[in-house]
């Protein structure tokens, strides 16, 4: 037996069809790679214009974030609850998500959920709309400008494996780790620990942003 959509199914259902694939507009680095991707701040300002033009409103109407471990904070997890409003017939949809907020260099726990909330209403809004990967055709990217900029750095032994341990790190707890040993590491200069700070950054964009959607 056939089921008739919702009024608020039925108008998700023509916002989904009013959406396109978003143009990348930020850059981020993958170890010693560049990629293009499609900012947060984009996806929620595109998805914002196709909801409301639909008769929809979406918000967030709460939120939790949560230490992982008392003795770490550093790390904790961010629960969002969000509603899916139809404004015509009142009908509404409750969803939630988890997401890991970190803390990296020259961060505070509080920027860290701060950055987190805005991706995870970002990918939230995504998955509901179903906005397509944006493709484009890209060479193969240069070594970056950063870790080429003093050649006796890639020499270094302690150097090229912390950055051959970043570029291959594929957890954000994984990559915390790899950048406390890089602070304590008795055979990295300073400005050696410069570059691989900056890349760890870079690391953590690119774990933050699933490539597959972005």
């Amino acid at each position: 037996m056939a089921t008739t959509p919702s009024s608020l199914e039925t108008a998700l259902y023509k916002a989904q069809q009013d959406v396109t694939p978003l143009e990348h507009d930020a850059t981020g680095f993958s170890g010693r790679d560049e990629f293009q991707y499609t900012s947060a701040e984009t996806i929620i300002d595109a998805s914002r214009q196709i909801l409301l033009a639909n008769g929809l409103l979406a918000r967030r109407c709460g939120w939790k974030a949560v230490l992982l471990d008392p003795e770490n904070h550093n790390l904790c997890n961010v629960h969002c609850d969000f509603l899916l409003f139809h404004l015509e017939s009142g009908e509404k949809f409750a969803d939630s998500t988890d997401s890991l907020a970190q803390v990296f260099y020259g961060q505070t726990l509080e920027k860290a959920v701060n950055a987190c909330l805005t991706r995870s209403l970002a990918y939230w809004l995504r998955d509901l709309l179903l906005i397509p990967r944006f493709h484009v055709e890209t060479e193969p990217t240069e070594p970056s400008k950063l870790a080429a900029a003093d050649p006796h750095k890639v020499g270094n032994d302690a150097f090229t494996m912390a950055m051959q341990k970043i570029h291959s790190c594929d957890t954000l707890v994984l990559l915390a780790k790899i950048s406390e040993r890089v602070e304590s590491h008795p055979d990295l200069s300073d400005t050696a620990k410069t570059t691989l700070r900056a890349c760890v950054l870079a690391k953590q964009q690119d774990l933050e942003v699933p490539h597959d959607q972005a």
